[in-house]
């Protein structure tokens, strides 16, 4: 029945081609292998979350094991919460999203890879989020468990929201700093929160991006990294409104320059340590 299926798309494929414009036909075998692909991918996670029970929550489709039930009543305020929040600083989003919350690393690698670790979280050809409820233990180990899944959820949720923002603009994820994707995460997480205070001395925006990944000498250097990048957001949209999120995408869009929009937006340039913390 599946290849009935890819032997349809392939004569219909090439019946267009033909008649719209003959060159197209140096593109049908790729477009084909991809189609194709998508499929198996599809049908691979399908595979994988059958187990899994699921809820819906507006867009998103929330997937679970039997032993995290007690997770949905905190996972499911935190996207109705998550949802809205971005709505207001990114608009509206109706595709459908697969929230998946794993009982442990082995199966979140196994289904995603490394891959999934190192994107921000977002990858658009999944559909998907990732949530597993220790990811954040290290750097926020004070935190009860429920808080730290309801930031979770809000966190990697506007991060996906971000990396499909920039699918929409046709701007280049590699565009935007690793501490845009984390700040922005981190604001939405605390919106209406008081925010911690910096304690230790801020650096370069232009820095931030090393400090969030761990690298560097001094104590608990992610942390303050994280709680920076969620500060310069803060004081951006608490300046300009929420609207200035989308316009400096916009801008690095046109720029293909996301340090020259972020200043034209803000008036800070990335070299500069903000005098706003």
């Amino acid at each position: 029945m599946m290849m009935r299926k890819y032997a349809f798309y392939l004569v219909f494929v090439c019946f267009v081609a033909f008649y719209i414009h003959q060159p197209l036909f140096g593109l049908i075998p790729n477009a084909v292998a991809g189609y194709i692909q998508d499929k198996k991918e599809e049908e691979r996670i399908a595979e994988f979350l059958k187990d899994y029970q699921k809820v819906d929550v507006a867009h998103v489709t929330i997937h679970y094991v039997d032993a995290d039930e007690g997770l949905l009543p905190t996972a499911k305020l935190a996207l109705e919460e998550g949802i809205e929040r971005n709505e207001q600083v990114l608009g509206p989003l109706d595709k459908s999203v697969d929230l998946i919350i794993f009982p442990n690393r082995e199966d979140r690698f196994e289904l995603f890879g490394l891959s999934h670790f190192f994107q921000n979280n977002g990858i658009p050809e999944y559909d998907s989020i990732a949530i597993f409820p220790e990811d954040r233990r290290a750097i926020f180990s004070e935190m009860e468990p429920s808080d730290l899944l309801y930031k979770n959820v809000i966190h990697d949720y506007t991060q996906y929201r971000l990396v499909q923002r920039l699918s929409e603009l046709r701007l280049d994820s590699t565009y935007i700093p690793t501490w845009f994707f984390v700040g922005l995460g981190e604001y939405m997480s605390y919106d209406g929160e008081v925010s911690p205070r910096l304690e230790v001395e801020a650096v370069p925006l232009s820095s931030l991006s090393a400090k969030i990944a761990g690298i560097g000498d001094e104590e608990n250097t992610k942390r303050n990294g994280y709680l920076q990048a969620h500060l310069t957001i803060r004081y951006v949209v608490e300046e300009y409104g929420t609207g200035i999120i989308d316009n400096i995408l916009r801008d690095a869009e046109k720029e293909k320059n996301f340090g020259k929009a972020f200043l034209h937006h803000t008036g800070i340039g990335l070299t500069s340590v903000p005098e706003i913390y």
